[in-house]
């Protein structure tokens, strides 16, 4: 059951709550109560000292200038990243850019694994690859890879090839 003491110390009142603890009999002396008031102003204190470490730890980093805070207005272009939470969550939620190369029928085999592909879907995927000109390789592979699309084993291999001779 809780209790409230009020001490008198002077015109000011001060009121205490805790809870009965048994072996305290229900009192809080005035020691231990100024224990905790020192403790709890140290820490403030120890917090004020920690803050001032870091403002001039922050100002001797920027010639004694208080670093401006990126503006972060609609149009704002997160090009050059300026570090803020705000240019890292804008950018998490671009969707990148998927260039097709005219081969959006191959996203019919998105749910596929690569290895289960006929004859004739093996062609298409061929005849994908065979119309590239040799600096568009890499740019298809994004491209297949950001669509998620299983590219077929032998397609794969023949791919690699591309890119290694590109490279």
């Amino acid at each position: 059951m809780p209790k409230t003491v009020v001490p008198r110390l002077g015109k000011i009142s001060v009121t205490l709550h805790y809870i009965n603890k048994g072996d305290m009999n229900g009192t809080m002396t005035l020691g231990e109560g100024l224990v905790i008031t020192i403790l709890v102003v140290v820490l403030l204190i120890a917090l004020a000292v920690l803050g001032i470490y870091y403002l001039r730890k922050m100002l001797k980093a920027n010639d004694g200038k208080v670093p401006q805070e990126p503006c972060h207005t609609p149009e704002h272009s997160c090009s050059g990243c300026c570090g803020g939470t705000e240019c890292f969550h804008a950018k998490l939620k671009q969707k990148p850019h998927i260039v097709y190369f005219e081969d959006q029928e191959l996203d019919r085999f998105r749910q596929r694994n690569g290895e289960d592909y006929t004859p004739g879907e093996l062609q298409e995927w061929q005849e994908v690859l065979q119309t590239l000109r040799p600096e568009e390789v890499s740019a298809w592979a994004r491209s297949i890879r950001l669509r998620r699309l299983p590219i077929p084993k032998a397609i794969l291999t023949q791919l690699e090839q591309q890119l290694n001779r590109e490279a």
